[in-house]
């Protein structure tokens, strides 16, 4: 270990100390005048240009494929959705919704207490329902007075 450390110091303090790490081209466009020197800067550097611009790497062909992750299937989905709907603080707990997974179909059933915690529910259920028809049977439930 140390023997690397070594070398990578020698070879940093080779690099640091190396001649054309300071060179410098001062350029004084009128001998006449004895005015200050010019230093070019970084960007009008007079470094040689090789013409090969760096090549850019190829894509991994090898890498496998993403997997995504299997579909539900109707009774996790059901038990997702119910949980993730019944967690949820944006819904009251004076909603009731109910979930059923039937064929290709997720349904809501029940009532809710406004139209944002219907589309609340909606939206929860729509992203655990894979590809299924969303089918909306519920109710706003009516303030008494």
């Amino acid at each position: 270990m140390s023997a690397i450390l070594l070398t990578g110091c020698l070879f940093m303090s080779f690099i640091w100390h190396s001649p054309e790490r300071h060179s410098t081209t001062v350029s004084n466009p009128d001998p006449q005048n004895n005015s200050t020197p010019v230093i070019p800067s970084a960007s009008q550097s007079q470094a040689p240009q090789t013409g090969t611009e760096p090549k850019q790497m190829p894509p991994d062909t090898k890498a496998p494929p993403a997997k995504a992750a299997p579909p539900l299937n109707s009774k996790e989905a059901r038990t997702e959705i119910q949980r993730h709907i019944d967690s949820e603080p944006g819904i009251s707990k004076n909603s009731h919704i109910r979930v059923q997974v039937i064929g290709n179909s997720v349904v809501l059933a029940g009532y809710v207490q406004d139209e944002r915690e219907r589309r609340l529910a909606l939206q929860i259920a729509q992203s655990y329902s894979g590809q299924r028809k969303m089918v909306d049977r519920l109710a706003i439930k009516q303030r008494s007075h």
